[in-house]
C-alpha cells in the first residue's frame, strides 16, 4: 500500500514489522507512527528511529525497507522553485499531494533538482525513501532543501 497517497488522518497508529533485522526470538517489533523526528542539519535520518533489535551492528542496519517523512514549508511568494533533494537508494516526493519526482541512486547519495510551480502559503512535502543493503555509507537519510528560481 502507498500511504503518501492517503491522507495523514487514514494512516494507522503502529506498524508491526516481523522480518529479518526486525525480529528478535521470533518477536515482531511494532512501530508507532508518527514518528517525531527532528532534523540534524537539515538531515532526515530514518536509521536513528527504525533500527532493528539485535545487539551491536550487526543486524540492526535496516535493509530492504521504505519510511515515510511528512512536513511542511511555507511559501512566501508564488512562482518557479528548485528542490534540491539528496538521497542514497530510491525517493518519491509529493508536493501538496501530487507526486512530483522518483528516482534511484544505486550508487551512493546524489543530489536530484526539481523545478515546481508553488503557490503561496503552507505547502506540504511528502518523501517515501527506501534502503537497501549497502556497505558503502549505511545510510537511510536525505536532504531536501527549497529555493525560489
Amino acid at each position: 500500500m502507498e500511504w503518501a497517497d492517503d491522507d495523514i488522518s487514514t494512516w494507522p497508529d503502529s506498524y508491526t514489522a516481523n522480518f529479518g533485522q526486525y525480529l528478535v526470538n521470533e518477536s515482531p517489533n511494532e512501530f508507532k507512527i508518527p514518528q517525531q523526528l527532528v532534523t540534524e542539519h537539515g538531515w532526515c535520518d530514518f536509521s536513528r528511529f527504525f533500527r532493528g533489535r539485535k545487539g551491536g551492528n550487526v543486524g540492526t542496519q535496516p535493509c530492504e525497507v521504505s519510511a515515510y517523512a511528512v512536513g511542511k514549508i511555507l511559501i512566501p511568494k508564488e512562482g518557479d522553485y528548485m528542490f534540491d533533494v539528496g538521497f542514497d537508494d530510491w525517493l518519491r516526493l509529493w508536493i501538496n499531494g501530487n507526486e512530483l519526482h522518483a528516482n534511484r541512486h544505486d550508487c551512493g547519495f546524489e543530489v536530484d533538482r526539481v523545478k515546481v510551480k508553488l503557490p503561496m502559503g503552507e505547502c506540504e512535502i511528502r518523501v517515501k525513501l527506501s534502503n537497501f543493503d549497502n556497505m558503502q555509507w549505511r545510510l537511510w537519510t536525505f536532504c531536501v532543501t527549497v529555493r525560489k528560481v
